[in-house]
């Protein structure tokens, strides 16, 4: 079956490398004290999005979708509390080894940006990587073309940074995007 994951771009190289294994096993907490819920540390998350077409990524966990194939993944139930719950059908596997990513995409208006960040710092793996274009709005009115570049030129690409995917506009003024449609491109 195909499923999905996002993870944070810093640790794609790793993830080509050793696949994308449990919390307990990698040790890569990204998570502020207190906003993890208490899930399992043993076991990798997967996901396949409830409704496609108006939600398939969950860029809050990372900016590279990363498309599965996977056999071994087992259903697992949400938490009736859980902020997800109907937007996707929760998965969890031992781990994922590299031969089952068959694909990762990541947002084509960013191409550049992580392009030139790669050569500073090595990001991109030795993987094809797939520039999807992204359905997405800022969250209280559609992205004008010069709203989105300013996004695009100063929102944070980790998860990692503080105030991660959100823009600065030319006031000062976060420019925050509709969490619950993102769409990326990939068929």
């Amino acid at each position: 079956m195909i499923l999905y994951k996002n993870v944070d771009l810093i640790d794609l190289i790793s993830i080509m490398e050793k696949g994308i294994l449990p919390l307990d096993e990698c040790e890569n907490n990204n998570w502020e004290d207190g906003k993890r819920a208490d899930n399992r540390t043993d076991v990798v998350y997967l996901f396949s999005p409830a409704a496609p077409e108006v939600k398939n990524s969950f860029i809050n966990y990372g900016l590279a979708l990363l498309e599965i194939d996977i056999e071994s993944a087992q259903e697992n139930e949400l938490t009736s509390c859980d902020v997800n719950v109907g937007k996707y059908i929760e998965y969890i596997t031992d781990k994922v080894s590299p031969e089952q990513i068959k694909a990762i995409y990541l947002p084509e208006f960013l191409k550049e940006r992580i392009i030139e960040r790669d050569k500073e710092k090595k990001l991109l793996p030795d993987f094809p990587v797939t520039w999807c274009k992204m359905n997405f709005s800022e969250w209280d009115k559609p992205f004008t073309p010069e709203r989105l570049k300013i996004f695009s030129d100063t929102s944070p690409l980790s998860t990692f940074q503080f105030n991660y995917f959100r823009g600065i506009d030319e006031r000062r003024h976060m420019i925050d995007i509709d969490k619950d449609h993102i769409v990326y491109e990939i068929k």
